[in-house]
């Protein structure tokens, strides 16, 4: 009965020191990879932000130098309705990222444009206007009521000799950085947006799910995500009514902002699969600890328990009592070895 109290209280502070052990060191090991985790999926998306920026850069800055050339040519022509209704259609069917185009001449009444809609006049139009006083303008983006998605108009003066004589105006879209987001490689149910200063939507990774191009509507989101510095911002509702941690970036000359959307669910759902992994291995280390606790305790408490049932048989007068253990090194071994020894005294002595 001592043997297996003694085996128990060995035992039970056997368990608990290397419960504690495991516990708080499964804790901290849990914390710093939940740490981890984010970090590592806040730089990689930091990267891919930073990418998908360069590649709208590149977009977009092509786009003027296009539209330069085509009032360049247009100028050549010297207005010419018919030559430059021909310049325009060759450019659209060259470069798709043009939808529409028209000319209009100083006087703001169209000659020339790609729709085939009646020609009219435009003269009071701001964008003609500054046009016409030589300098160029980029309209905000804006959605089309006609299908089209988000685009945006550029108006480029046509000068001769450094006089305008007219104006280009041209409707770009965003095809091509839509495309660009289509083809990323996305994991953990996340999405790629780009927004105009203005918070409209100019590309989505998942626009087919989408009725129209997302917009954003907070002005406080507009200036965290769109014109503010790269940065993450943590907890607000997507387009697509998930809270997300969203990692973004500026990008171009346009002043737009990239920004790659993580449901916070999907990065709980990770660590959650992180903390059940070590709460097993923590459950399997305790119970190898048990295991091994039960048997040192069993190692130790036995042969204690049997030195001490033969010193109470020796007390009891039993001179020849002894543990049965062998002799040995250690402090165990020379408790068997002064149990054996052990000398009665004369009073006890039988006569």
């Amino acid at each position: 009965m001592r043997s297996t109290r003694l085996s128990y209280q060995i035992l039970a502070v056997f368990v608990v020191v290397v419960v504690l052990a495991l516990g708080v060191s499964g804790w901290a090991i849990t914390t710093m990879a939940q740490r981890i985790v984010a970090d590592n999926v806040q730089r990689g998306q930091q990267e891919l932000v930073r990418r998908i920026a360069e590649e709208i850069d590149l977009e977009m800055e092509g786009i003027r130098p296009i539209l330069s050339q085509l009032a360049e040519t247009i100028g050549a022509v010297s207005m010419d309705p018919a030559g430059s209704g021909a310049e325009l259609a060759r450019y659209q069917a060259r470069f798709p990222v043009i939808s529409e185009a028209y000319v209009v001449a100083a006087s703001g009444q169209q000659i020339a444009r790609t729709d085939g809609l009646p020609l009219e006049s435009v003269a009071t139009t701001y964008g003609f206007q500054v046009a016409r006083e030589g300098h160029d303008l980029v309209s905000d983006v804006y959605l089309r009521q006609d299908g089209l998605g988000p685009m945006l108009t550029v108006y480029l003066p046509i000068e001769d000799g450094g006089d305008v004589m007219g104006v280009l105006v041209a409707d770009v879209n965003f095809a091509r950085v839509q495309a660009v987001l289509e083809g990323l490689a996305l994991t953990r149910n996340e999405t790629a947006v780009v927004f105009a200063p203005n918070g409209r939507g100019v590309a989505h990774s998942r626009m087919a799910e989408l009725a129209e191009p997302p917009a954003l509507t907070d002005p406080m989101l507009i200036e965290a995500l769109v014109r503010g510095p790269a940065g993450v911002l943590e907890g607000y509702t997507d387009e697509l009514g998930r809270t997300v941690v969203g990692v973004h970036a500026p990008a171009g000359e346009l002043d737009w902002g990239v920004v790659i959307q993580t449901p916070v669910r999907e990065l709980a759902s990770e660590v959650a699969t992180l903390r059940r992994i070590m709460i097993g291995v923590v459950l399997g280390g305790v119970a190898l600890a048990v295991a091994a606790g039960w048997l040192m305790a069993r190692r130790l408490a036995q042969p204690i328990g049997q030195l001490a049932q033969a010193s109470g048989r020796i007390a009891a007068g039993d001179l020849e009592a002894r543990s049965g253990l062998p002799y040995g090194s250690g402090e165990l071994g020379q408790l068997v070895f002064a149990n054996a020894q052990v000398e009665v005294p004369p009073e006890v002595i039988p006569d």
